[in-house]
């Protein structure tokens, strides 16, 4: 998945999701991805994440919850910048993902 994090977004914040078409190819196409909390862009999820398998997407839910296990355990001790909040919003952003996978899915 290419991901390109700006700012992060918090639970209680007002977000605006944008999709587009990046490119059609055939029977193939790519869509981009944008999360903005009023004007700062927060996350910038590109086209990548189109081709990914939902199964993949569980497992990278799977692997942020152990995160979240994991930090809990060092009591919010962490080596790098990311908290639990921030893990839960990348959970949030997969389930949307594999849903608009689903979706897509279930309309082909």
């Amino acid at each position: 998945v290419e991901l390109d994090y700006h700012r992060p977004a918090r639970f209680d914040d007002r977000i605006e999701i944008t999709t587009w078409l990046e490119w059609v190819r055939g029977a193939s196409l790519a869509m981009g991805y944008v999360i903005r909390r009023g004007e700062e862009i927060t996350h910038d999820y590109g086209e990548a994440w189109r081709s990914m398998r939902v199964s993949s997407l569980v497992d990278l839910i799977l692997m942020k919850l152990l995160r979240i296990k994991q930090i809990e355990d060092n009591q919010g001790n962490t080596l790098v910048s990311e908290g639990i909040d921030a893990n839960f919003l990348d959970i949030i952003n997969y389930g949307v993902f594999a849903l608009i996978q689903l979706d897509g899915a279930e309309a082909g």
